[in-house]
């Protein structure tokens, strides 16, 4: 897919859906995924199933990295096709 994208330590975000959960939970294009709910990320499968796994009730923790910082954006009940990666 293009919208996949593997780095050496986690899946880089290529679009989100406008208005959507994950942009409003504060994501944007070109984060990268590290960890979701502290588990480590290694391949954007990795993004999908832990969000298909996911309890809808339950938000999601996801760790990123931006322009070098850091940072865990609390997402809520997401659909995964509000996320290409």
């Amino acid at each position: 897919s293009n919208f996949l994208s593997q780095t050496e330590n986690g899946a880089i975000i290529k679009y989100l859906i406008p208005n959507g959960p994950a942009e409003k939970g504060g994501l944007k294009v070109n984060d990268l995924i590290i960890s979701i709910n502290n588990e480590k990320i290694a391949t954007p499968a990795d993004v999908v199933q832990k969000i298909n796994q996911n309890n809808l009730q339950s938000s999601l923790k996801i760790k990123i990295i931006r322009k070098n910082r850091e940072s865990v954006k609390t997402i809520k009940p997401i659909d995964i096709y509000d996320l290409k990666l």
